[in-house]
């Protein structure tokens, strides 16, 4: 699978089939740009059986920033969710498929008024949420009846609302990302207190944690480029030295950067 990402619009990647050989065997993982919904939602998706065993597979699911409106068929349960660092070891059922929209940072605050740390690393069932919703009904219909609906329910939900001036200011630390939380505070003519407060209410994370996120996306953009090359990881900015990097992006996929670049290099699929 390749992905296609312009350089100039945050597009967070999620790599599961490359971080884990037993996924890859069993899962197949796709993505599909939302343009009828693109204020809001980055991507569309979607986690099929390759084969049908009840055995249990591990999904790495990597920080972007990102809560998630997300079906899991095997458990079947329907919400809200994000992920504040890397989950290793979150299970999934090899046989059941899941799907979901991939929210952009803040919509989710935007959308349902909620503080946005309350969906991550953790979980907001839609029928909490929206008493009007129903997930026993909603399991009752057939996949491709579910995709619909939480498509049109999404859609609802987005109504005539803008994205919020803290999805704006997302955009903004994405094309021009500061050095440190100071420069934020200053952007912003904030005290720290006060950015991390905003921040942990529109995006879940504090400030030094998105810098973190956005730095860790940036060299995975490189890292897994078509045409990536070994030289390519001289390009990445915004760590110390060599040493920071390396530390950083095996803290969070469990490879090193050469061992990534050499996974994207074998795995046909995702260079086609």
């Amino acid at each position: 699978m390749e992905l296609s990402i312009n350089d100039s619009e945050y597009y967070p990647i999620q790599i599961p089939f490359l971080l884990n050989e037993n996924f890859k065997r069993n899962v197949s993982y796709s993505e599909t740009v939302c343009p009828d919904m693109a204020g809001f939602a980055i991507c569309f998706w979607e986690m099929e059986p390759k084969t049908n065993p009840n055995q249990t597979v591990e999904n790495i699911i990597l920080p972007d920033t990102c809560v998630d409106l997300l079906v899991d068929a095997g458990e079947k349960v329907v919400g809200f969710a994000g992920m504040k660092k890397t989950e290793f070891h979150y299970p999934i059922l090899a046989g059941s498929s899941s799907f979901g929209f991939r929210l952009k940072p803040g919509a989710f605050q935007c959308l349902t008024g909620l503080p946005a740390e309350k969906a991550m690393d953790g979980f907001i069932p839609l029928d909490d949420f929206d008493t009007g919703f129903s997930a026993s009904k909603f399991f009752e219909l057939q996949p491709a009846e579910q995709k619909n609906v939480l498509r049109e329910y999404l859609l609802a939900l987005t109504g005539n609302k803008k994205p919020s001036k803290f999805m704006e200011l997302y955009d903004i630390l994405y094309a021009d990302t500061p050095d440190n939380v100071s420069e934020i505070c200053k952007m912003l003519n904030y005290s720290q207190k006060q950015c991390e407060r905003l921040f942990n209410r529109h995006f879940g994370l504090t400030p030094k944690m998105i810098l973190s996120v956005l730095r860790f996306q940036n060299a995975l953009r490189i890292l897994t480029s078509v045409h990536v090359k070994q030289s390519d990881i001289l390009r990445i900015e915004g760590y110390y030295d060599q040493p920071h990097l390396n530390k950083d992006v095996k803290q969070s996929i469990g490879l090193t950067p050469l061992e990534l670049i050499k996974a994207c290099r074998e795995d046909v699929d995702f260079i086609q």
